[in-house]
């Protein structure tokens, strides 16, 4: 029997980034490995619970029809996934040991897994409400490596936790230590003092504007749609709040087809309310208290009403800058700022930690703080977007555009008169003038500008994104022609970095003249050689 992985990364066979290290398991230096709170079998086996659901549904059906060896199964299950736990519990051992994260697993068969110190780049503490119940935190401790945490804590108590990240950052302290460090156990120690600088502090009533301003009451209303359904309450529910047979009566006895368009208008006035303050429930259960500091070159967040994250980002680590705003957040003088970090997560949907720090890294903030933050996540990074040199795209542009639109309106125009003769046409005509619009103001808003230390480029009409990277992390720069862009004289240039990509924004500027897209790749791969 060998234990499971802990951290879900892969076999020993299996490149992971940092490959284990080959030294002898009698060797004293693990003797002193600390470990994991007791409450860790616990929330392991929690972690595992789904695992449990199916042959737990398989038992509870083969005793509702009598069979009990389908119950001696789902016991078995259930003492194999709490045994499981216990061997994870007693096998996990983590230790800083010469400027390296070791992690021991495994009774019979014994891995041990080395991260070099120099190599963390966030130390990341989930609590959700069980976790502060017990003064305990899952603690994730990521690399750049991969998309994978490198080792997966669960569960540290919170002075363990301050511990670990202070015995870590002492260990990346710019005075290297040359001799080796014979006993940096991790243990139950008061934490250390280190100096840190609050910047920015975000208030409810910013997260109330924000959930306005950002429609993710989807996300709680398909909770609630959810556990409708999960538990057969949708018959119940729809007798309690809507009575069908008499609004269907009532519909049918109004005056007038006018009133039916009134109580349409209102019915979705009404949903749409809802949804917005469902979007202001989410975002105080997501960021409630949300604190942004700086301690050196990290920068850490913390936040959340039920599950409190902590995170870090160093500031070394930031490969991209996004500064968003849509309709509402400019009408109210508020942007988002989200970043894209080396070795992020690639998926829709990250971890909390993770999507803190780069999706949702500032959620909401005053467009007047702006240039203050924009300057602390580089060193020697000024934020005067006025003072920019913005280039804008090729003048034919907008003609271009203007075109396609007139095109989809006939391909409208012919649907509509396929599926409707003889006014269907005007479907196509009525689409006409929105297509036109957004092709001319969609052609004006993208904007392209180089700095002295990186490329900024501006797109978006409902939700302006303007988003920057710098030379020093350009991985790939690209330039290309669609045989629409030879026609035109156009090219695209494609900057790309080491990040994920979740802040849903890339330098993909199109629609440039050639002789200027030439001239500007030229000068980029000059000074992006030159780092």
């Amino acid at each position: 029997m060998s234990s499971e992985n802990n951290s879900g990364t892969e076999s020993p066979t299996e490149p992971t980034g940092t490959e284990p290290t080959q030294c002898n398991l009698g060797d004293s230096v693990l003797a002193s490995f600390g470990r994991l709170h007791p409450t860790s079998v616990v929330f392991d086996i929690a972690s595992h619970i789904r695992s449990a659901l199916v042959p737990a549904a398989i038992a509870i059906y083969g005793v509702a029809q009598g069979d009990n060896r389908v119950l001696i199964f789902g016991a078995l299950m259930l003492v194999y996934i709490i045994g499981m736990a216990a061997v994870r519990f007693l096998s996990f051992r983590f230790r800083i040991q010469d400027h390296e994260l070791v992690v021991r697993q495994g009774i019979f068969f014994k891995r041990i897994r080395t991260v070099p110190v120099h190599r963390i780049q966030n130390i990341n503490s989930v609590q959700n409400l069980l976790h502060r119940l017990f003064n305990v935190a899952e603690v994730r401790v990521e690399t750049a490596s991969g998309t994978e945490p490198e080792a997966v804590l669960r569960v540290l108590s919170m002075t363990k936790v301050q511990a670990l990240r202070d015995a870590i950052a002492d260990s990346q302290a710019p005075s290297f230590r040359t001799e080796p460090i014979e006993s940096t156990d991790v243990t139950d120690s008061p934490p250390s003092i280190s100096t840190e600088t609050e910047l920015l502090q975000i208030p409810t009533s910013w997260l109330v504007r924000a959930g306005l301003a950002n429609n993710r009451g989807m996300i709680l209303l398909g909770i609630v749609f959810w556990g409708i359904y999960q538990f057969n309450l949708e018959e119940r529910v729809y007798w309690v709040v809507f009575d069908w047979e008499k609004i269907t009566e009532f519909v049918k006895q109004l005056a007038s087809g006018y009133a039916v368009v009134l109580y349409v208008v209102a019915g979705v006035l009404f949903a749409s309310l809802l949804l917005r303050l469902l979007s202001i429930v989410w975002f105080i259960l997501r960021f409630h208290g949300y604190r942004l500091t700086r301690s050196g070159d990290d920068l850490g967040i913390s936040c959340g009403l039920i599950t409190k994250v902590n995170t870090s980002v160093p500031r070394g680590r930031i490969q991209f800058i996004s500064i968003q705003q849509n309709l509402w957040l400019k009408w109210m003088g508020f942007s988002s700022i989200r970043i894209e970090t080396a070795g992020g997560s690639t998926q829709e949907e990250e971890d909390a930690a993770s999507s803190v720090a780069s999706r949702w890294f500032i959620p909401v903030i005053a467009d007047a703080d702006i240039a203050q933050i924009v300057g602390h996540l580089r060193e020697g990074l000024t934020w005067q977007p006025n003072d920019l040199d913005w280039q804008p795209v090729s003048p034919k542009t907008s003609t271009r555009l203007t075109r396609k639109g007139i095109a989809i309106s006939a391909v409208i125009s012919i649907i509509g008169l396929a599926v409707s003769q003889p006014w269907g046409f005007l479907v196509g005509f009525g689409a006409l003038v929105p297509l036109v619009f957004v092709a001319v103001r969609t052609s004006r808003a993208m904007r392209y500008a180089r700095t002295d230390n990186g490329i900024v480029y501006r797109s978006g009409i409902i939700t302006k994104k303007t988003s920057m990277t710098f030379f020093d992390r350009i991985q790939t720069l690209t330039i290309g022609q669609s045989p629409f862009d030879r026609r035109w004289k156009m090219t695209r240039l494609s900057v790309d970095t080491a990040a994920a990509g979740p802040a849903q924004h890339t330098i993909q500027i199109p629609y440039l003249s050639e002789d200027f897209a030439e001239n500007e790749y030229r000068a980029i791969l000059g000074k992006a050689s030159a780092q």
